[in-house]
């Protein structure tokens, strides 16, 4: 498997939508990128100067692609805190793909029981610093207020977004900007 391949149908779609929402903010010192894949997110975002020092983490080893990264599934291996944490992670609770991703085998799209909802929400208070900011996409089929059961921070804002990603069909999606 290529790790090039990983996550990108995400990552160059957000990297613009992320950067956007944050342009006009101050600065944050340090920010981490929750499954990053090759970091295209948290790499607009340095680059764009949004964020100080990025950081970078994912289940699959990225670290040829990253610098400062953290091999951790959710936040579970994340021990330090951050002003601002980014991340796409996978949209959906069933066994077969949606559509889009039927021929792409290196995408990491399934999020059975919500198993990686509920341990990210659960620890994101603990590494978000107080006065941080948290952006979260998903997929607009999941109201996106019914993840505040999961997380004890609150949703300041949510961006919607419809526009095409090209030739692959892309649903109707959000980031929730979460407050801590």
């Amino acid at each position: 498997m290529k790790n090039e391949t990983i996550h990108l149908l995400g990552g160059d779609y957000y990297d613009v939508k992320i950067s956007n929402i944050l342009k006009d903010r101050t600065s944050f010192p340090n920010a981490l990128e929750v499954c990053c894949g090759v970091g295209l997110i948290g790499k607009a975002l340095k680059e764009g100067r949004i964020v100080d020092n990025m950081w970078y983490s994912d289940i699959i080893d990225m670290s040829a692609h990253c610098n400062n990264f953290i091999l951790s599934d959710a936040l579970e291996s994340i021990e330090h805190t951050f002003d601002l944490i980014v991340c796409s992670p996978p949209w959906y609770n069933r066994k077969k793909p949606p559509k889009p991703l039927e021929k792409i085998d290196t995408i990491l799209w399934q999020d059975l029981d919500w198993k990686f909802h509920k341990n990210f929400y659960n620890k994101l208070p603990s590494v978000l610093n107080k006065g941080g900011v948290a952006l979260v996409t998903g997929d607009a089929s999941n109201n996106p207020e019914a993840w505040s059961d999961m997380c004890q921070l609150k949703i300041k804002d949510i961006y919607y977004f419809t526009d095409p990603r090209g030739s692959v069909e892309y649903p109707k999606n959000y980031i929730i900007e979460w407050v801590h």
